[in-house]
Parts: C-alpha cells; sequence; structure tokens
C-alpha cells in the first residue's frame, strides 16, 4: 500500500509484465506480488484505487488487519511450479488485505487445509492462475521442494519455444 501510487505511475513496467504474462512467460508470485497483478489496491486510508497490472480482474483491499498464519494444503491441477494434482504444499501468510471481487470463474491451484490457520484468496483456496502465471497469498516454502526447479525449467521451455 505504501508504494501503490509509484507502481500505478509505472505505465511501462505494468505493460510489460502484463505482456509478458499473456505472452505465456511463466510468472510466480507472492503477497505483494499476487497484490501488484491485481486490477486495483484500494488504500485502507482513503479508499484511493491505485491501478495495477490488472491481469487478475479482482481488487485488493487493505484492511489494517494482519492475517498471520501458516498454511498447508495440496495442488488442485497441475501446474508448471507445483507439480501433480494431490502433492502436498506448506508455506505461511502475512498480509494486510483482502482480495475482493474475485471473478466466480477464477482458477485456483492450491485447496488449503481447513486448519483455520490461513486465509488464502477466497473460500479455502489459494494461487489463482491465469496463463502460465501463478500468484497467491501464501509464501510456499521452496526448501521443502522442487518448485524452484520446476520454475526454472519453465522459463526455459518459454525461452526456447
Amino acid at each position: 500500500e505504501v508504494l501503490a501510487a509509484p507502481l500505478a505511475d509505472n505505465h511501462a513496467m505494468k505493460s510489460a509484465v502484463r505482456r509478458l504474462a499473456e505472452d505465456g512467460a511463466p510468472v510466480y508470485a507472492e503477497c505483494g506480488g499476487l497484490m501488484y497483478l491485481a486490477r486495483d489496491i484500494v488504500s485502507a486510508q482513503n479508499d484511493t484505487a491505485h491501478r495495477m497490472v490488472g491481469l487478475f480482474d479482482a481488487s485488493i483491499v487493505m484492511t489494517g488487519r494482519p492475517v498471520l498464519g501458516y498454511t498447508s494444503g495440496a495442488v488442485c491441477p497441475d501446474t508448471p511450479i507445483t507439480g501433480a494434482r494431490g502433492r502436498r504444499l506448506r508455506g505461511h501468510e502475512f498480509h494486510y488485505s483482502r482480495m475482493a471481487d474475485v471473478p466466480a470463474d477464477a482458477r485456483f491451484a492450491i485447496t488449503l487445509d481447513d486448519n483455520g490457520a490461513s486465509a488464502g484468496i477466497a473460500d479455502g483456496r489459494d494461487g489463482i492462475m491465469q496463463y502460465c502465471t501463478l500468484a497467491a497469498y501464501g509464501h510456499l516454502y521452496f526448501d521443502m521442494s522442487d518448485f524452484a526447479s520446476r520454475f526454472v525449467a519453465a522459463c526455459v521451455r518459454y525461452e526456447r519455444r
């Protein structure tokens, strides 16, 4: 939220990120990255909406209240980063916002365990997907997985196509 105005004013960067995502480049975003890829960020202080990349047709609403907790869940569909359906994931969340106006047809990569410790994006789900982009509130624990090598491999495949 603190940098929303200058991020909104950087039209060249927003356009470049959106073009890459729409072209199928692998994009992985956690928390602040998810916020940047949304339609806008709405300030908790004065309801000012700052236009962001717009890859996801949803708003980020700053709440002023922290969401903090460990996350665990399972991959829903296969993704280039997380791997096969049913694979277990662990991580954590820490943010002061929520995603609002999430489209009913939004695709999600992660079904969170019902342990009350994590909020995700909506209805026990996290990891919203569009093209080859995966963006989540959760910070996945890469050291316990092959996520980093899978992401690099997806980037190499994109570059060589």
